[in-house]
C-alpha cells in the first residue's frame, strides 16, 4: 500500500514531464511517418530494420495509451497541471467541434461553388488523392466514392488527437510561462 502511494506521488510530480515526453515521441513518430510518405530514403528514418521498427511502433502504442490515462485521471495532476488542463482541454473542444464543421464547408464549396461533384463524375479516373490513398472501387462506381476515402481521411485524424491535446498542453503552459 505504502509502495503504491509513493509511485502515485511520483507521476503526480512528473505530469507536465509526462506529458511532454508523450508529446515529443508522437510528434516525431508523426513527423516519420510523413517524411516516409514524401518518397524520404527508408533508412534516414530508422524505418529499414524491422527489429528497430518494432521498437519504435512498441513505444509509440504504449505513448499513445499511455496519454489516455494522463488526459483523464484528474488525480494525477497538481492545481497548476489541472489549471493547464482545463484551458487545453477548452482549445482541443473548439478545434474538435470546428474541424468537422470546415470539413463541411470545404466539401461544400468543391461540390456546389465549383461544380466539382459533376466534374467529378464526369471524369471517373482523375484522382483526387494521391494513389496511396485512393480507396479500391470494386463496385466500378463513377468517381463519388472517393469522397469516402476523404471522409476516411478526416476520420484518420482521430489518430492525431493524443498528440493534438498534448500540444494544446504544453501550448498553453508555454503561454503561461510569459513567453508570449
Amino acid at each position: 500500500m505504502r509502495r503504491n502511494l509513493t509511485a502515485f506521488k511520483r507521476i503526480y510530480t512528473h505530469y507536465i514531464q509526462l506529458i511532454g515526453v508523450s508529446f515529443w515521441v508522437l510528434l516525431v513518430w508523426h513527423l516519420r511517418a510523413v517524411l516516409l510518405a514524401l518518397g524520404l530514403p527508408p533508412e534516414l528514418l530508422l524505418a529499414a530494420s524491422k527489429p528497430v521498427s518494432m521498437v519504435l511502433w512498441s513505444l509509440v502504442i504504449a505513448v499513445q495509451f499511455g496519454v489516455i490515462p494522463l488526459i483523464l485521471m484528474s488525480r494525477l495532476r497538481d492545481e497548476y497541471a489541472e489549471r493547464l488542463w482545463r484551458q487545453a482541454a477548452g482549445t482541443y473542444v473548439k478545434f474538435v467541434i470546428i474541424t468537422p464543421l470546415l470539413w463541411i464547408v470545404v466539401i461544400l464549396i468543391f461540390t456546389k461553388f465549383e461544380k466539382g461533384l459533376t466534374w467529378y463524375t464526369e471524369h471517373p479516373q482523375a484522382l483526387l488523392l494521391p494513389l496511396g490513398a485512393r480507396v479500391p472501387n470494386p463496385a466500378g462506381s463513377l468517381g463519388i466514392y472517393q469522397f469516402e476515402a476523404l471522409n476516411f481521411l478526416a476520420a484518420k485524424l482521430f489518430a492525431f488527437l493524443p498528440l493534438l491535446f498534448t500540444g494544446f498542453f504544453k501550448w498553453h503552459r508555454w503561454r503561461d510561462r510569459g513567453v508570449g
